[in-house]
C-alpha cells in the first residue's frame, strides 16, 4: 500500500523530468488527414498555439497516450505521471465534501506549471496535461480542448476500424 508522502515523491520526481525539454524531431510523424488520429492531435495543436501551451497530451484511464504535441517526456513515463495524477485525484475527491474535482494544477519551477484535467466518455477515463507558463489561466481552453476531444472519442466509440 503506497503513502500519500510516497505518492508525492513519485510525482515530484516525475515532474522533475518535465524541465528538461524533449528534443523536437525533424519531422515529425503524422497521421492520415482525416482520420481520428489527426483530428485529435489538430485539437491539441490548436489548444497549445491558443492557450500557450508549450506541450500537451491526452492519455486513457491506464496513461496511454493517444495524442502527444511536444511531449517533455518519453511515452511510459507519460504514462506513469497520468496514473499518479489520477490517482492523487482521486484521493483528493475522496476527502473532499464539494463537488468532484476535475483538475489539479502543480508548479514545475517558478515560470512552469503543469496541469492534469480528467474526464469521462462513455464511463472510461481519460486525461489530459498540459505544460504552460504560470501565468496562463488555462482553464478555458482544458475545456475547448475537452470538449473537442470527447466529441471525437464519442463519435470514434462504435467504429472499430479507425485510430
Amino acid at each position: 500500500m503506497s503513502t500519500l508522502s510516497s505518492d508525492f515523491g513519485r510525482i515530484r520526481e516525475l515532474v522533475a523530468r518535465l524541465r528538461v525539454p524533449a528534443p523536437i524531431p525533424a519531422s515529425p510523424p503524422t497521421a492520415p488527414a482525416g482520420t481520428r488520429q489527426a483530428r485529435l492531435d489538430a485539437v491539441l495543436t490548436t489548444a497549445c498555439a491558443r492557450g500557450g501551451f508549450s506541450s500537451m497530451a491526452l492519455c486513457d484511464a491506464a496513461g496511454l497516450p493517444l495524442a502527444v504535441i511536444r511531449s517533455p517526456i518519453d511515452e511510459a513515463r507519460l504514462a506513469g505521471l497520468t496514473a499518479v495524477l489520477d490517482e492523487a485525484l482521486a484521493r483528493v475527491a475522496r476527502l473532499w465534501e464539494g463537488p468532484r474535482p476535475e483538475a489539479l494544477s502543480l508548479d514545475i519551477d517558478w515560470s512552469d506549471k503543469l496541469v492534469f484535467r480528467a474526464f469521462t466518455v462513455d464511463d472510461r477515463g481519460y486525461a489530459l496535461l498540459a505544460v504552460c507558463p504560470q501565468a496562463v489561466d488555462e482553464r478555458g481552453e482544458l475545456e475547448l480542448a475537452v470538449g473537442a476531444a470527447t466529441a471525437l472519442i464519442g463519435a470514434g466509440a462504435g467504429q472499430g476500424g479507425e485510430p
